[in-house]
């Protein structure tokens, strides 16, 4: 069976490159309409503009960088590009796997603003965060991972618990990889929040 990628950038590349462009060509627009004509409006849009076109060149580098989760038959690791993968945890350390969405933000906005009378804010409207939820095997599994310890969420038990992407409603391949891979460990997709819980 070969690996599931899951690509977890928090942008699509090509939208947020053409928005950076139309504003810089805005911002050099304004700018050199204010220069030529003197006027003090255009060179504040043009001040502002510079400002946006500014903050997406500093969020450029996140934007491009790769992010993705890959579940193959060894566990579940989470990569941004470089040699080696920001966490990696193998099937033999893990006791189960979960999904978790904060489906609830959702069905409360939608109660608060009568979005329709099911109840439910159709896809779209508000982001859902969706974590994995890996349950260690016990102490042991935890010791050897450090880097796992900001994810590590007590209550029913211990898991680390690892907001992954904000989605707007679509499906996502993670709960089918992890089923389809390892169904001993499949623990289900529930709801709740999407850090504690």
């Amino acid at each position: 069976m070969p690996p599931t990628v899951v690509d977890l950038r928090r942008a699509p590349r090509v939208p947020f490159l053409g928005a950076l462009l139309v504003v810089g060509v805005l911002a050099a627009s304004a700018g050199y309409g204010a220069c030529t004509s003197r006027s003090v409006p255009i060179g504040v849009i043009g001040g502002v503009l510079a400002v946006v076109f500014l903050l997406c060149l500093v969020a450029l580098p996140g934007v491009l960088r790769t992010r993705r989760l890959v579940i193959d038959h060894e566990g579940v690791r989470l990569e941004r590009g470089g040699r080696r993968p920001e966490w990696r945890v193998a099937w033999t350390e893990l006791a189960g796997v979960g999904l978790v969405r904060n489906d609830r933000e959702r069905q409360r906005i939608a109660r608060r603003f009568r979005a329709n009378p099911l109840g439910n804010v159709p896809p779209g409207v508000v982001a859902v965060t969706v974590s994995v939820e890996l349950v260690p095997t016990g102490t042991e599994a935890v010791r050897r991972h450090p880097e796992m310890a900001r994810y590590l969420r007590l209550g029913h038990g211990e898991a680390w618990r690892v907001p992954l992407i904000v989605s707007m409603g679509e499906p996502l391949p993670i709960a089918d990889a992890l089923r389809r891979r390892r169904p001993d460990l499949w623990r289900g997709e529930r709801s709740g929040p999407a850090l504690l819980g």
